[in-house]
């Protein structure tokens, strides 16, 4: 998942850069395109942090069960827990972001007209973006490598036989 995570945030960086770079034109079919980009661009932000909470939500919920069923160490459900947690005001900023650009560019293509709000938001959005894939890709290889860990464990718990597993 933290390659998946990667090339995600690459291609959205991309896009967002386009974006940007075609609302600079000054022509009028240029700024229709540039709408027409900037709503593809932030579906697909949108669409990212939704996979990127769904994995957390589906990981958390693999790692509980492997961790109640195999009667392991508890430990790893806080790390998790903690983990959801960092991602969940990742998204959170990030749609925070979308919206205030989303707002600030709306009006200023409604009035038909520059300003530097806008301007100033999808900057802010850019870096925003870039902040947030660089810690939740970080937040996902920690949760990878957990969910390994834990599934290792519980693999090798259902594995060996207890005392209680003889022939009766």
């Amino acid at each position: 998942m933290p390659r998946i995570v990667v090339c995600l945030a690459i291609a959205n960086l991309i896009l967002l850069l386009m974006t940007a770079a075609m609302g600079l034109g000054a022509s009028r079919p240029s700024l229709d395109r540039h709408v027409l980009l900037a709503v593809v661009t932030l579906m697909v932000s949108c669409g990212i942090q939704v996979v990127v909470f769904t994995y957390f939500t589906i990981t958390g919920k693999m790692i509980g069960q492997a961790v109640h069923l195999g009667g392991l160490d508890t430990a790893p459900l806080a790390a998790v827990e903690s983990s959801k947690k960092s991602a969940s005001r990742l998204v959170g900023l990030v749609m925070v972001g979308v919206v205030f650009a989303t707002a600030t560019g709306a009006a200023q293509w409604r009035a038909d007209a520059r300003g530097t709000m806008h301007f100033a938001a999808a900057g802010l959005l850019v870096l925003v973006h870039a902040l947030a894939f660089y810690r939740e890709y970080d937040l996902v290889w920690a949760n990878a490598r957990l969910m390994d860990d834990v599934l290792r464990q519980y693999r090798a718990r259902r594995t060996t036989p207890s005392a209680g597993d003889g022939p009766a």
